[in-house]
C-alpha cells in the first residue's frame, strides 16, 4: 500500500518516476521536501507546483487503490493498429505512460485490491490520485486510536466471558469484530482515515482463545478436585452428575436431609489377632471392595473408612429421590454379598453390624483448603452411629431408627423396641430390616409382623416368634433368643 515519491543516495533525493512525469507534465522545475530532511530525515510531504502530497516519514505515498477504469488502459494492439486520430483523441491533454503487463517481464506487483497489478498501472493511479486530492491518511494518533479500541474491547470480552460463559462471549467477540471493522472502513470510507482493523480483530480473536482456554482449564481442574473428592466414593453414574452440576468448592456445606449408613465387622479383631496384620488388611480390603460396591452403586457415597468400618450417607452432594429406600437397599445387598463371600471361602465367617438413620445434617467440604474432605456432620450421623452400636445388643445385622422406616415403609421392617442412646435423653424407637418389599408382602412374613407385633406389646411368645422366622428369615433367631420372655 506504501509506494516511495522520494529516494536517496545520502546527499541528494530523486523523485519516483510518478512525481517526476507530473512535475514534467506541469512544467515545474522543482521539488519541494516538506520535513527534516537535514537532521533525522523524516518528511511530512512532497510539494510539486500547485499540489502538496503528504507522505510517510520515510517519504512514502499511501496508496488509494482502486479498480482500473477501462477506458484509462490503451493496449498495444491499439497503438499498432493505425487509427491514429481515435488516439490522438484520447491522447490529448492527458498524462501517458508506456509500460509492460507481461508476466515475464517482471513489473507485477500486489496492491491492495489485485495480487498481479502491472507497475505501469501503479504510477497511473499514484498521478491520479495526487491530480484528484484523495488521500488516506495515517496520522500517529491513530496507532493510539487502535490500541484504545482494543482495551475497551477486549475488557468488554474478559468481563462478558467471566460472568457469562464462552457461548455469549463467542457472540460478543462477534459484535465487537463487525463493530471494529465497520468503523474503519467507515473511517476510511468517510475521511480517508488508514485504521488498522486486523491488530483489534486479531488482539479480541487472541483474548478470546486464552479467556476460553483459561476456562476449560479451570473446568478441568475443578473436574480432577472432584473425581479427587468423589471418585472413589461415588458410582461413576453419580459423579458424572456432580461434574455437570458442580459449583465452585469451597470450605463450608449445607443442611440436607441424609439417610446415613454406619456398618461395622464383627470378629475383626480376632481375626487380627490370629492372622496378624498383613493377612487382616487383605481381608479388611476384599471386604472393604466388596461391600463399597454394593453402596456406590446405590447411589450413596462413601464418607470414609474408620479402622474396620464404613460410613457412608445419601441425598448428598446431589438429591437422590428415595434415599431412605436406597439406603436400605445397600443395606440388604451387603449382607447377601457378605453371606455370599462366606459360602464360598473368602472370608473366614466375618459379620457386620449396619445402623442406618434418616434425618438432617450438615454435609459439605470441611478441612483446609489445601485439603478437605465431603463430609456430613449432625444428629443423624450420631444416632446411625448408637444404632450401629445397638445391633450388637440386639444380636441383628441391620438396624435403622424409626426416621428411616418412616421414609421407606414397603420394607420388610420389624419393631425392636425402644433404646437410650448414649448423648440422647430420650429413649429412641428401632426397627429390624429383615428383607425388601417382596418379602414384606409375603404371608409368611405378615404372620411373622403379627406374631412379632404381639410379642414386642407383651402378650407373645419368643418361641413361636422364632419358629416362623425360620422359614422367613432365620438371622431373626438371636434376636429372638435374647427376648426368652415377653418384653
Amino acid at each position: 500500500r506504501r509506494v516511495p515519491l522520494l529516494w536517496s543516495d545520502g546527499p541528494r533525493l530523486y523523485p519516483a518516476l510518478a512525481l517526476e512525469t507530473l512535475r514534467l507534465a506541469l512544467g515545474v522545475s522543482t521539488l519541494v521536501a516538506l520535513g527534516d530532511v537535514s537532521g533525522a530525515g523524516t518528511l511530512d510531504g512532497v510539494r510539486v507546483g500547485g499540489f502538496s502530497v503528504p507522505t510517510t516519514a520515510t517519504g512514502a505515498l499511501v496508496l488509494y487503490d482502486r479498480p482500473v477504469p477501462a477506458e484509462m488502459v490503451v493496449s498495444a494492439a491499439e497503438v499498432l493498429g493505425g487509427d491514429v486520430a481515435a488516439l490522438r483523441e484520447r491522447f490529448a491533454g492527458r498524462i501517458v505512460l508506456v509500460g509492460t503487463s507481461a508476466s515475464g517481464l517482471l513489473d507485477l506487483h500486489a496492491t491492495p485490491l489485485s495480487p498481479r497489478r502491472a507497475g505501469v498501472l501503479i504510477h497511473a493511479g499514484m498521478i491520479d490520485q495526487i491530480v484528484s486530492g484523495r488521500y488516506l491518511r495515517r496520522a500517529d494518533w491513530l496507532q493510539g486510536l487502535e490500541l484504545l479500541g482494543f482495551g475497551l474491547a477486549g475488557g468488554l470480552l474478559v468481563l462478558v466471558v467471566l460472568r457469562l460463559g464462552p457461548r455469549a462471549g463467542l457472540v460478543a467477540a462477534l459484535g465487537l469484530i463487525a463493530a471494529l471493522g465497520g468503523g474503519a472502513w467507515a473511517a476510511f470510507a468517510s475521511h480517508g482515515w488508514l485504521l488498522d482493523a486486523s491488530f483489534p480483530i486479531g488482539g479480541l480473536l487472541i483474548v478470546y482463545g486464552v479467556l476460553v482456554y483459561v476456562r476449560f482449564a479451570r473446568t478441568e481442574r475443578r473436574r480432577q478436585e472432584l473425581r479427587r473428592a468423589f471418585g472413589h466414593y461415588v458410582a461413576p453414574a453419580l459423579l458424572s452428575r456432580i461434574e455437570r452440576s458442580a459449583g465452585t468448592l469451597a470450605l463450608g456445606g449445607e443442611v440436607r436431609e441424609l439417610t446415613v449408613m454406619f456398618a461395622d465387622m464383627r470378629g475383626f479383631t480376632a481375626y487380627t489377632e490370629a492372622h496378624g496384620a498383613a493377612a487382616a488388611l487383605g481381608l479388611l480390603n476384599t471386604l472393604f471392595g466388596a461391600l463399597g460396591h454394593e453402596i456406590v452403586s446405590r447411589d450413596g457415597t462413601i464418607d470414609k473408612f474408620i479402622g474396620d468400618a464404613i460410613m457412608a450417607f445419601w441425598n448428598a452432594p446431589l438429591d437422590v429421590a428415595g434415599h431412605a429406600g436406597h439406603a436400605a437397599a445397600a443395606a440388604l445387598a451387603m449382607r447377601a454379598r457378605l453371606a455370599a463371600l462366606n459360602h464360598d471361602g473368602t472370608l473366614a465367617g466375618l459379620a457386620i453390624g449396619v445402623g442406618l438413620a434418616t434425618g438432617p445434617a450438615l454435609v459439605g467440604h470441611m478441612g483446609l483448603k489445601s485439603r478437605f474432605d465431603y463430609s456430613a456432620i449432625g444428629d443423624s450421623v450420631n444416632v446411625a452411629s448408637r444404632v450401629e452400636a445397638e445391633s450388637k445388643r440386639l444380636g441383628f445385622d441391620i438396624v435403622a431408627a424409626e426416621t428411616t422406616r418412616q421414609a421407606a415403609p414397603d420394607l420388610a421392617w420389624l419393631d425392636a423396641g425402644r433404646a437410650s442412646l448414649r448423648g440422647r435423653t430420650e429413649p429412641l424407637a428401632l426397627c429390624l430390616l429383615v428383607g425388601d418389599a417382596t418379602l414384606a408382602a409375603t404371608p409368611a412374613f405378615r404372620a411373622l409382623a403379627a406374631a412379632h407385633a404381639a410379642l414386642m406389646a407383651g402378650h407373645g411368645d419368643a418361641a413361636a416368634c422364632a419358629a416362623l422366622a425360620r422359614d422367613v428369615a432365620p438371622h431373626l433367631l438371636r434376636f429372638y433368643e435374647g427376648l426368652p420372655s415377653p418384653a
